[in-house]
């Protein structure tokens, strides 16, 4: 750790060393024309007339080098090609505390004390004499005889994040009080979520938003898809495709590159009947790609191609020009209930989901019963059916269908109710027992493929035979491995060997209702979040909504509901009222074995959330409805007229400036932060020129959000420095603070 301070008094900008050109042999350092800073061997400094006593010293030694050298006369003796320096260290002023002085252009010397690992800041004591000393706004004034001298700006960091610190001055003796810290660097946790800000989507009737979908490829523009019953006077403006009536679908877009909404675009579509928003998805063409169910397919939208036979319920698709204001197609897929959408690197359309008789290309295990699982696979522009495979169950499949694609793999997770699922021949190395009768209680499946051939997949199931498990939402992480959400009585799940080794509790219960839970099956760890409402009693329709996501740097963010916030672990920050139920959102490590930050967003009524996106701690989304949006979190901005229930999205972010640099995680900036010449990362050396002078220090992560290095450069002036990151080949994240600001890069070494 590192406190500072900035000692203003006018002097030159260098010091040179005492090597026999005055007689005190006591004065080691000196700064020169006129020499108003005296450094002694014992830890004394003498500024202008007032004597500061810095601890008992084991060394004095010079710091930074300065260019130029010194040459003077004195006594008839020539002093020549003196070196000048722009630091001096005490070292172990105070038993593990460095003492350094550091000058600056600009008449100030900034004094800094090193905290090793280990120290306690508590044996910084720091004598006056000569002088009086007292506190002001500005910090320490301490006036002697023929001088004034100001100590201020109190600063405390470890690495780049800064520790609230306060000055203690008792007769004439200043210490410092340091908030809470880490002495041994081994436990720190990178905070984030710092603020947040919140549009609210509203019509005069019932509105909730089911997804959120975040544009790869325009910085700060994100989408969300849900249900209006009010389309004539939801959103401030909008776009209206098909024929609107009781229920009908919206999408959203926002641009939210400065950290506020603007509100972009609103798209209605719907048919004569029943429409519901279920999911979004954004493609690599920029165009974006909703999905959800209707009851009345023959007018929905301006045009359809159908596949299948259309009865009750069905499921349709749509695409949709990157600003909303295109309808470039539609699919209607007959007799399927679809609960989710994702898209390949060719954006091809896959949606999962169940049917009761879809004729499909494929069937995987028996598919004799009356409700089956049923993936799809189409063409970008909807026009053709590339395959569609029923996987069979011999019950009926409950919250089935959520679904996602990373690279060339597709994975689809849900629930049943049957103990017979699948095709045990098809064979997974990795599967778990099915679970026996009775069919009325529901275990969990997880099916994992190519995307090039969905028939080749394999299922994993498991669950417990006495209690329900649901399944919801899923995610693979760095290592290749799925998260997913797995709801119900985790106690009965998380007691049985074969499906967990490792379970983390995170809070209390704050419901009857059951728990949620972040499931590894492949390294079979549970973490439970018991605080969290249970996902079998979410808010409809079609399914209960908990949403799941991982950032590049490996976190992973659950969002839901809770009811109160007795339960909640720690840390956690709540933002807005709270009220009948809150939207909570919560972050863990890669792993699952570390609780890193709970949110809550809330309003004085019933909140529930529904989907969260993350890129990273400066880019994170929520979104799902809220029923007071007047007090819903700490500020928000309302697009249409409030009614019932209104969606909302909201962005949580660190403090902009902590987001500045490579804000798209490329390596390199367009423009430099205040203070800086040039940033670049060469190999495994950080080379930083700046152009004045500053407080440096990095924390740098890896892609785990593990911290693996830290350092407290301290103050530097303007110039270039190296900085040898010590790091293994690979990608991590660089956090630096220069100044008064922290800049955040994505690196590889």
């Amino acid at each position: 750790m590192m406190v500072q301070a900035l000692l203003s008094v006018s002097l030159s900008t260098v010091f040179v060393e005492n090597v026999g050109q005055e007689s005190d042999r006591e004065l080691v350092f000196y700064t020169l024309h006129p020499k108003n800073l005296h450094v002694y061997r014992n830890g004394q400094v003498l500024a202008g007339d007032v004597l500061l006593r810095f601890g008992k010293p084991k060394y004095v030694l010079p710091g930074l080098k300065a260019s130029p050298t010194i040459n003077y006369m004195k006594a008839g003796k020539s002093f020549t090609g003196l070196p000048s320096y722009r630091q001096v260290i005490l070292r172990e002023a105070y038993e593990g505390v460095d003492v350094v002085l550091t000058t600056t252009d600009d008449s100030h010397v900034e004094v800094q004390f090193i905290v090793h690992p280990g120290a306690d800041p508590g044996r910084i004591s720091v004598s006056i004499s000569d002088a009086q000393a007292r506190k002001t706004e500005d910090g320490l004034t301490l006036k002697g005889r023929r001088s004034e001298i100001l100590l201020h700006t109190y600063r405390a960091f470890q690495g780049a994040d800064e520790v609230p610190v306060e000055a203690v001055l008792v007769d004439n003796t200043l210490s410092f009080r340091v908030g809470e810290y880490d002495p041994s660097r081994t436990l720190i946790i990178d905070p984030i979520l710092e603020s947040i800000s919140t549009a609210i989507v509203a019509g005069t009737d019932n509105d909730y938003s089911s997804a959120i979908a975040m544009d790869s490829s325009a910085f700060g523009v994100v989408y969300i898809v849900g249900t209006t019953y009010n389309y004539a006077n939801f959103s401030v403006s909008r776009n209206v495709f098909g024929t609107m009536d009781s229920s009908d679908v919206f999408v959203v877009k926002f641009r939210t590159n400065d950290y506020t909404f603007h509100h972009q675009a609103t798209t209605i579509i719907g048919g004569s009947g029943a429409d519901r928003g279920v999911d979004v998805a954004v493609g690599l063409s920029g165009n974006v790609y909703i999905t959800g169910l209707t009851d009345h397919p023959s007018d929905f939208g301006p045009s359809r191609t159908t596949f299948g036979t259309v009865r009750g319920t069905n499921t349709f698709i749509t695409e949709l020009s990157g600003d909303l204001g295109t309808h470039l197609s539609t699919a209607i897929v007959g007799n399927v209930g679809v609960a989710g959408l994702a898209l390949d690197a060719s954006d091809n359309v896959y949606i999962a989901g169940l049917t009761s008789g879809f004729p499909a290309s494929d069937t995987v295990g028996d598919a004799s019963d009356t409700v089956n699982v049923f993936i799809g696979k189409f063409s970008s522009n909807l026009s053709t059916s590339i395959q569609t495979v029923v996987a069979g169950v011999r019950g009926s499949a409950e919250t089935v269908g959520y679904i996602h694609i990373d690279g060339s793999t597709i994975y689809v997770s849900g629930s049943y109710a049957n103990g017979a699922f699948g095709d045990d021949s098809l064979g997974d190395t990795l599967i778990i027992p099915k679970m026996p009768p009775p069919f009325y209680l529901m275990d969990i499946f997880l099916y994992r493929g190519p995307t090039s051939n969905l028939s080749y997949g394999s299922f994993m199931t498991f669950g417990e035979v006495e209690y329900n498990q649901g399944a919801g939402r899923i995610h693979e992480n760095s290592a290749g491995q799925p998260l997913m959400i797995i709801n119900g009585d985790l106690n009965y799940f998380s007691s049985k060997d074969s499906f967990v080794t490792t379970v983390y509790n995170y809070g209390s219960s704050s419901s009857s209702d059951g728990s949620i839970g972040v499931y590894n099956p492949y390294t079979r760890t549970l973490a439970i979040l018991r605080y969290m409402k249970d996902a079998l009693d979410g808010f409809g329709p079609p399914y209960p909504q908990v949403g799941l996501d991982i950032d590049d740097e490996g976190r992973v963010y659950v969002v839901g509901t809770v009811y109160g916030t007795s339960g909640l672990p720690s840390p956690y920050t709540i933002y807005g009222a709270t009220g009948d139920s809150n939207v909570v959102l919560t972050v863990l490590s890669g792993d699952l074995s570390t609780h890193i930050k709970t949110v809550v967003v809330s309003s004085s009524g019933k909140d529930e959330g529904a989907d969260v996106v993350a890129k990273d701690s400066c880019h994170v989304y929520i979104t799902g409805k809220t029923a007071v949006p007047s007090n819903f979190s700490i500020s928000r901005t309302i697009f249409g007229t409030t009614g019932n229930y209104d969606a909302f999205v909201s962005h949580l972010f660190q403090a902009p400036d902590a987001c500045a640099i490579g804000q798209n995680d490329e390596l390199g900036v367009s423009e430099m932060p205040d203070g800086v010449r040039s940033f670049k990362v060469d190999g495994s050396t950080l080379v930083l020129t700046l152009e004045s002078p500053g407080y440096v220090g990095y924390d740098v992560y890896d892609l785990g959000g593990r911290r693996v290095a830290s350092e407290s450069v301290g103050y530097l002036p303007e110039g270039r420095y190296t900085f040898r990151l010590n790091l293994r080949r690979g990608e991590y994240f660089l956090r630096l603070r220069i100044g008064e600001k922290v800049h955040r890069v994505k690196i590889l070494l």
